[in-house]
């Protein structure tokens, strides 16, 4: 049985986006395209006292529209709070609410006490979708109840990028640049060259001699831009340990850049501990380290067929996150369970 009607709070769309971003927007793309209904408040961005008295309005507009047995899927975390607000007075009435975990804000940057209102806030909820296998079990120590379906990939709704890599020692690293201190010490390892796409670096740092800034590229041409053999995931200070509040956070979430790497067709490099490390292994797209002095011998183990074939594995994948395939399958797996229970 079809759900009555389906939504979808719209947080995103209206939004210009570099790197971080990317994943929530072409989320909301794709739950256009399978025919949810945006929910919109006026004047986003307007906090007038008559842009106000509008969302009120709208608020209780919504509320007698929504009916029980409707569906309702929000990002979390959300940022507005009238959006918090109706999604606390829907529940009340009966409608199915999906929480689509994006972030897990106080995992990600060390603060217990905001994890806290975190879980508390996914206690409100039955229905989630979630990265990885990892993310799952702990969700569920928390909502024991739960169904879940999940993301093991965002999708990313730009053109794949087939063409032919060598393999070589040049290595990629891309995307949001704040928690990449490590970058200062690349140095230490002559023998490999980086290249460096993204913004958020301290502009006061200079790059050692084996690193190359390429610059800021929108997140949809970006894919097309990357040169180099192995894209690499890796955060915090240390190149010789993986450490830290965000690759702690790594430990459960599968980051953005991975299918930014899948689509461009490049075998990634992630640290061993990570949940991108299982997904790795599984469609064998590239390999695990321990630390990043271990690059340069891994690159000499692996020979020039395996590397291809790596590169080949990509391909059905960046077909698959390009046409938003992975959302798609875990909203229809939870709206089965809704509506079949």
């Amino acid at each position: 049985m079809p759900a009555a009607k389906r939504y979808f709070i719209k947080e995103h769309l209206h939004r210009e986006v570099f790197h971080g971003g990317i994943g929530n927007v072409d989320a909301e793309k794709i739950m256009i395209a399978q025919g949810y209904e945006a929910i919109e408040f006026p004047g986003t961005f307007d906090f007038s006292l008559k842009s106000k008295w509008k969302r009120l309005q709208q608020l209780i507009r919504l509320f007698f529209s929504i009916g029980a047995g409707d569906l309702v899927v929000f990002q979390f975390p959300l940022y507005a709070k009238i959006h918090e607000l109706l999604i606390r007075l829907l529940r009340f009435k009966g409608v199915h609410i999906i929480c689509m975990i994006l972030d897990i804000d106080g995992w990600r940057n060390g603060n217990e006490m905001i994890l806290e209102k975190e879980k508390k806030a996914f206690r409100r909820f039955r229905y989630f979708i979630v990265h990885n296998e990892r993310m799952q079990k702990w969700l569920q120590a928390i909502v024991p109840n739960a169904t879940i379906a999940q993301l093991p990939f965002f999708d990313f709704l730009a053109t794949p990028a087939y063409r032919h890599r060598p393999k070589d020692n040049r290595i990629i690293i891309a995307g949001d640049l704040q928690k990449t201190a490590f970058i200062q010490k690349l140095g230490q390892v002559p023998q490999l060259s980086f290249s460096i796409y993204g913004g958020g670096y301290a502009a006061n740092n200079e790059f050692p001699p084996n690193v190359l800034y390429k610059g800021v590229f929108p997140p949809y041409e970006l894919v097309h831009h990357l040169e180099g053999s192995f894209g690499l995931i890796w955060y915090g200070s240390d190149i010789d340990n993986f450490t830290g509040n965000y690759s702690s956070y790594l430990t459960a979430i599968t980051p953005h850049k991975l299918s930014l790497f899948i689509m461009a067709g490049i075998p990634l490099i992630v640290p061993a501990t990570s949940a991108s490390a299982i997904l790795v292994k599984e469609y064998r797209i590239g390999c695990t380290i321990e630390r990043l002095s271990e690059i340069s011998d891994l690159i000499k183990s692996v020979s020039d067929s395996a590397y291809q074939k790596m590169v080949d594995n990509t391909r059905p994948l960046a077909a698959q996150i390009s046409e938003g395939y992975f959302l798609k399958k875990a909203l229809t797996e939870l709206e089965r369970k809704i509506y079949e229970s």
